[in-house]
């Protein structure tokens, strides 16, 4: 009765109508492939991989189709605005809860990089100036290969649900536009796939407008018993991307400044501050020259400085910023480059 319910409401509205009838049809003709039994939904903690998470669980207990698995993995950078990530992680054991109560073959994994690869050991201890998008060495690194080794282990072939959509930026439509040209209507005939590992991504959101996506998760799904009210305060009602609270990719962190606004974030202000401090590490007198007389890594003298302001702003704000364990990867990459740890005699 109550998903009847749901679904009256949602057909007053045309366009969620035909936005949930979409990923409807894209997700039962997964059902019933007969080789792609097992769904790997990449979650970020933002509001469309949060969707396609709904969508996927509760398309898999109204269809009970016999086989299908699901897979929800979360990324974590390390680096999330706080907020964000305390959401995320609130959200996958709601995840975990409904699957058990609800008896569904589902799994939930939160995966993070290694500690060779995590952010402020490249940055600080092997002296990474901070990523520009001509030199973005951060995604594959914190979020692409940690997904990708867990997704090494998982059984062959698998559909991986992402929440692609059209419209969140040109760069992100031209490419997706392109591969949709060559493979029939995006989203729904579109198989990415790699047949090498037996890999095949699908964005069953990929038609959604932002507002659909809001109009669902701030009406609907609660009533189907979801908690997404702490996900929609944090946007604030804003069309803002999250992401890392260190990303200076970006002039502006209107997502930090939006969670700002929440009594609660209030004093996370000293995180805005050490990422517009993390550019003073690209100044040509703060990186070693290299012998072709171009700008190479920052000098021992910044990253020294570097790593005392991560402390001061970790005390500031009360949260862990950085791990001791990663600290001590920092000074034993200090040391192999001859440099003396401060307090060594």
């Amino acid at each position: 009765m109550l998903e009847e319910n749901i679904q009256r409401l949602i057909r007053r509205d045309p366009q969620l109508d035909s936005a949930v009838q979409y990923t409807q049809r894209v997700l039962t003709d997964l059902v019933h492939s007969k080789e792609l039994k097992h769904w790997i939904v990449t979650y970020s903690g933002g509001k469309d991989s949060t969707l396609v998470t709904i969508l996927a669980l509760e398309m898999l207990h109204k269809l009970a189709p016999q086989g299908v698995k699901i897979e929800v993995v979360y990324s974590d950078t390390l680096l999330e605005i706080p907020a964000l990530r305390e959401n995320a992680v609130t959200f996958l054991k709601q995840v975990d809860e409904t699957a058990q109560k609800r008896e569904l073959p589902v799994s939930v994994h939160s995966v993070a990089p290694l500690l060779q690869d995590r952010f402020w050991v490249l940055l600080i201890g092997k002296g990474y100036p901070s990523p520009k998008r001509y030199f973005r060495w951060c995604t594959e690194r914190l979020k692409i290969k940690p997904v990708e080794a867990i997704m090494a282990r998982l059984d062959k072939p698998m559909a991986v649900l992402t929440g692609m959509r059209l419209g969140e930026s040109d760069a992100r439509n031209a490419r997706m536009k392109a591969t949709c040209s060559r493979d029939g209507e995006c989203g729904h005939d579109l198989w990415l796939n790699r047949k090498a590992d037996g890999v095949y991504y699908l964005a069953p959101i990929v038609h959604w407008t932002t507002c659909r996506v809001w109009d669902f998760l701030t009406l609907f799904a609660p009533l189907l018993g979801w908690k997404t009210d702490e996900l929609v305060n944090l946007y604030s009602g804003d069309s803002v991307r999250f992401g890392c609270w260190t990303c200076t990719l970006i002039e502006e962190d209107r997502a930090l400044e939006a969670v700002m606004q929440i009594p609660r974030w209030s004093h996370l202000g000293p995180l805005n501050e050490l990422r517009r401090f993390l550019d003073e590490g690209r100044e040509p007198d703060n990186r070693q020259m290299r012998d072709d007389g171009k700008p190479g890594k920052m000098k021992i003298e910044f990253r020294r400085v570097l790593l005392n302001e991560v402390l001061k702003v970790q005390d500031k704000v009360g949260l862990d910023l950085i791990s001791e364990e990663e600290i001590l990867s920092i000074h034993e990459l200090w040391e192999k480059e001859g440099n003396k740890v401060h307090g060594q005699s």
